[in-house]
């Protein structure tokens, strides 16, 4: 697999999870793959898992 598909999906990650930490690593990226080329375009497979943070009670709501 090309190397920069790895570190794209790193970034991405990054962006849109920061509480993942880039110190605190509280994910592993599995083996990925790239897809295609179909019509013109290349994609890029990765299997990843995160461990999320335990969602907080809604604004406003009864905790419930």
């Amino acid at each position: 697999m090309d190397s920069g598909a790895p570190m794209m999906v790193y970034n991405a990650l990054m962006c849109c999870l920061p509480q993942t930490g880039a110190r605190g690593r509280r994910f592993v990226m599995g083996q990925g793959k790239i897809l295609g080329p179909q019509g013109g375009c290349v994609g890029v497979e990765q299997r990843l898992t995160v461990v999320l943070p335990g969602c907080a009670p809604c604004p406003g709501g009864d905790g419930s």
